[in-house]
């Protein structure tokens, strides 16, 4: 594993971190057994490897227990901010596009420790502002350098800002407002993305009409692990 993806790793497992159980509570508060339920598990591309990952559970009659989606913008330096969006749902409820979350983090170079800025923030601007008012629209809180500083909006709000911008910023700024870091940021990444998750999309349908085959089979397809593979 490379060690973007194993920094993608790191973020993304973050992102999908659940809470699970192996045992019900009723109402007056016995647990009761747990009862393992079988079906299919169906992936399209390689988890964080893959510009686009998808996996999706279905019972042993082929019916949506759940699914999952996650697309990154592909990008070489470590160093510089990198966008990661994912898709959850349970039951039959189909994967939606605009209901995606689209998270935007940079974990930059730092310089020597007595010149790092104590907080940054990071921001999607259409244009490379020295000044820092008015503030841009699409702006984080203030965060530790030393941890990845992250930005989350909606695919939709994302997708409309991007198709109204002929260029995008991402700027780090320190406490004073002054730019720390920036980097620019295709606007057409997303619009390419879309067709990217259409083509897995419906590769994912082609494979789930034949789950049998295709799918692989699991004793347990009922806790709420998002199953890596």
């Amino acid at each position: 594993m490379t060690w973007s993806a194993k920094r993608a790793l790191g973020i993304t497992a973050t992102l999908w971190a659940m809470i699970i159980g192996s045992t019900t509570t009723d109402a007056a508060g016995r647990k009761s057994q747990y009862v393992p339920v079988p079906g299919y598990v169906c992936t399209v591309g390689r988890a964080f490897e893959d510009e686009v990952w998808i996996m999706r559970r279905l019972d042993e009659k082929g019916v949506q227990h759940d699914a999952h989606m996650d697309w990154k913008l592909r990008g070489g330096d470590i160093w510089q901010p990198g966008v990661n969006a994912i898709w959850s749902t349970d039951g039959d409820r189909p994967l939606e596009i605009d209901d995606g979350a689209v998270f935007l983090q940079w974990s930059p170079r730092l310089p020597p420790k007595s010149r790092a800025p104590r907080k940054l923030t990071i921001e999607l601007s259409t244009r490379a502002r020295a000044q820092p008012w008015p503030r841009a629209l699409m702006t984080s809180t203030p965060g530790y350098p030393s941890q990845t500083t992250m930005l989350m909006t909606s695919w939709s709000d994302m997708r409309a800002y991007a198709r109204g911008a002929d260029r995008l910023f991402v700027i780090l700024r320190d406490r004073r407002g002054q730019i720390f870091q920036q980097a620019a940021l295709a606007p057409s990444a997303f619009a390419d993305a879309e067709a990217k998750i259409a083509a897995a999309v419906a590769r994912m349908e082609r494979m789930s009409a034949s789950f049998r085959s295709e799918c692989s089979h699991e004793n347990d397809i009922s806790d709420n692990d998002v199953v890596i593979s």
